[in-house]
């Protein structure tokens, strides 16, 4: 049986078409981050990378109200047992570029024989890369 440890940590599926075929425009669209917290009953919050004392994490995680409409939407089609816990949200560059940094040092020492580049491609499996430029934010 898969837990969910074990789900979260598996490598992104690669997309058979093209990056620019079927990844869409990132692009500020001017709504506000909201900050989550417990007004939503179903709705729980645990900022994971805070709680992992990531350097410039978060102590709240923030949506776009509009994703913060859409989660609350689609607990109305689920069966009122369930409800959602939120580890993440907005994630400063700072945070994105400590993970792809931590990530490609674990699959360096895990493939020694790799180079930079497979070093970089296989980091690309599981975290996006950090960026500042406004056409290539980080997907997530």
């Amino acid at each position: 049986m898969c837990t969910i440890y074990d789900a979260v940590f598996q490598p992104i599926e690669v997309n058979k078409t093209s990056i620019r075929d079927s990844t869409p425009a990132i692009r500020e669209n001017g709504e506000p981050l909201i900050k989550i917290g417990e007004e939503h009953s179903k709705i729980f919050i645990k900022p994971i990378y805070y709680h992992q004392k990531i350097p410039n994490s978060l102590q709240a995680i923030y949506l776009r109200q509009s994703v913060y409409e859409r989660l609350t939407q689609a607990l109305l089609l689920l069966s009122k047992n369930y409800s959602l816990i939120l580890y993440d949200g907005y994630r400063p560059f700072q945070v994105q570029q400590f993970l792809f940094t931590s990530f490609s040092k674990q699959i360096a020492q895990r493939f020694p024989h790799f180079t930079e580049q497979e070093i970089i491609k296989e980091t690309l499996k599981y975290v996006a890369f950090p960026s500042i430029d406004h056409a290539h934010f980080a997907p997530h």
